[in-house]
């Protein structure tokens, strides 16, 4: 019976997912209406000028490197060269990888580690695209105006649901703004608009995370397990569900202590059979995709009669491993997992594999983001040390604790959050490649827009300028107002207010400031020359 009433639950969620998705873009939080508008049109311009500055970089000479390009990638029409002289620079780096996946699917062994979701809506949405314009565009072509298409607009939808959850988790709607704001302009901005993951998973990560906070948790897995299917790091999400229901029934618990025995006993298994469901959901679609691996590589030899010669050319003269009988060392492992063994066999990842001299610049890049979480976290743990301790499993014993806080997100509902993007950067510090840092907790972590934004507003003069611009924006008609007048507003808005930051804010904001400023425009720049900057 508890199965019964957990999917029936499960499918009322999945009926109404589409309705509870637009409440949380468009919806009231905390009685104030989201000014969806202004950050729209944050977003339309951000969007307009990275293409821009994605033109103007592209225009420098290339950096010489042997890396991994897609088949199929010559300009055949005019219409192509229009395309790679206006999008060419998003198909830098991993991203051929998702290009060649989103037109052949997995041909090679290194290309398992590119997870299935962005390439499979950019292969299928081209396929619609390309039946009007194949007279215009080679399919190579398509995929990249698509994705790049499928990328800003999951990157605007991100944006919007960021500022919905930081006006349920922080209850403040400057420092909400301000962070959906800083998220426009994040470090890792060239990923999110590149044919790269980061935005689509980042919208799933955060639509997760806004019903965990609703208490919708079958909805939130359902997010949660599609952003596993994007990028890796989306099964560490499944933690925020599962500290989610410890709270709830230790809490349950707690408040029915005359309760019998038998009650609680039947309580504490409802809830295990709830959470193992619901992390079932969380890790389903994970093991659906790795066994599908496994049977390409390691079972089935059908797979490469569809593929076109210049594939198999390819393979053979690079030496890829493709599908065939003898299959992959992996596929003799006790547990045959791909990604584990290509991550370390092709990238040579693994514990304190990157610690080598010729690494440092890369440590570098890392340094900044690195030391914000680790210095925020350690801010955080060491203010509410008894909260912590106890894994702020008890809040109701420890809310005195969080009277006095000094900045908005030094809050007990914070807590998980900042566990969360303390584990993330600790794992990649260690284990993987460090410049990959930025990007992962960009696109994983709200946590890092909050911190930035709290600092930013902490000072009562950018307060003022803030509020001041917040009324004038509150008087104008943005309903009725032309689309280029309310972005010109918005920008000019946002950047007096960072342009404070410089001239009456201390040490540590400009600091801040200046390396979202300077990671979003050398970011651009390097990532388009195919210069390290992964």
């Amino acid at each position: 019976m508890v199965f019964v009433s957990n999917i029936l639950k499960c499918n009322n969620n999945l009926i109404n997912v589409i309705d509870d998705l637009s409440y949380v873009l468009w919806a009231e939080s905390e009685g104030l209406k989201i000014d969806s508008e202004e950050l729209k049109s944050l977003d339309y311009v951000h969007t307009n000028y990275f293409i821009l500055l994605q033109c103007i970089f592209n225009l420098l000479p290339d950096l010489e490197s042997d890396v991994f390009h897609s088949v199929g990638h010559d300009d055949v029409t005019s219409g192509d060269k229009i395309i790679s002289f206006l999008l060419g620079g998003f198909r830098r780096w991993d991203a051929q990888y998702f290009i060649h996946v989103a037109q052949y699917g997995y041909t090679y062994e290194n290309t398992l580690v590119f997870f299935p979701l962005f390439p499979f809506l950019t292969h299928y949405l081209s396929k619609l695209l390309w039946y009007l314009l194949s007279t215009l565009f080679s399919f190579h072509s398509v995929i990249l105006l698509v994705g790049v298409l499928l990328n800003f607009t999951c990157f605007i939808l991100a944006a919007t649901v960021l500022y919905r959850l930081g006006n349920l988790v922080l209850h403040d709607r400057e420092v909400s703004w301000i962070s959906a704001c800083m998220f426009c302009l994040n470090p890792a901005s060239v990923f999110f608009s590149a044919l790269y993951s980061e935005s689509l998973f980042c919208l799933l990560t955060l639509c997760g995370l806004v019903y965990v906070e609703r208490k919708m948790m079958y909805t939130a897995c359902i997010f949660f397990g599609l952003s596993a299917i994007t990028r890796s790091n989306g099964l560490i999400s499944s933690g925020f569900v599962l500290y989610a229901e410890t709270k709830t029934i230790l809490g349950l618990l707690q408040l029915s202590r005359v309760k019998s025995l038998v009650w609680k006993m039947k309580c504490l298994f409802n809830w295990v059979m709830s959470v193992s469901l619901k992390l079932v959901i969380c890790f389903l679609p994970f093991v659906m995709f790795q066994l599908y691996i496994w049977f390409s590589f390691c079972v089935s030899n059908d797979f490469e009669h569809s593929w076109p010669v210049s594939v198999i050319d390819i393979a053979r003269t690079k030496g890829y491993k493709i599908p065939k009988k003898e299959g992959s060392d992996w596929c003799f492992h006790s547990v045959p997992l791909s990604y584990s063994h290509v991550q370390s066999s092709h990238w040579d990842v693994g514990f304190l594999r990157y610690y080598q001299m010729k690494q440092i610049p890369n440590f570098l890049l890392a340094g900044p983001i690195v030391m914000l979480i680790i210095y925020s976290a350690i801010q955080y743990f060491v203010k509410n040390k008894d909260f912590c301790m106890h894994l702020g499993l008890n809040s109701l014993k420890f809310r005195k604790d969080f009277k006095t806080k000094e900045y908005v997100f030094d809050s007990a509902q914070c807590f998980v959050y900042m566990v969360h993007a303390t584990a993330l950067t600790t794992f990649c510090l260690f284990c993987i490649h460090v410049q990959v840092t930025t990007r992962i907790v960009a696109s994983s972590c709200p946590i890092l827009y909050w911190v930035v934004a709290s600092h930013l507003v902490e000072n009562k003069l950018t307060r003022a300028i803030h509020e001041k611009l917040s009324q004038e924006v509150s008087h104008k008609n943005l309903d009725h107002c032309a689309l280029v007048e309310c972005s010109s507003y918005t920008v000019i808005g946002f950047f007096t207010f960072l342009k404070e930051q410089f001239k009456n804010s201390n040490a540590l904001n400009r600091l801040l400031t200046l390396y979202f400023v300077t990671y979003f425009l050398l970011g651009t720049m390097l990532h388009v020359n195919y210069y390290p900057w992964t």
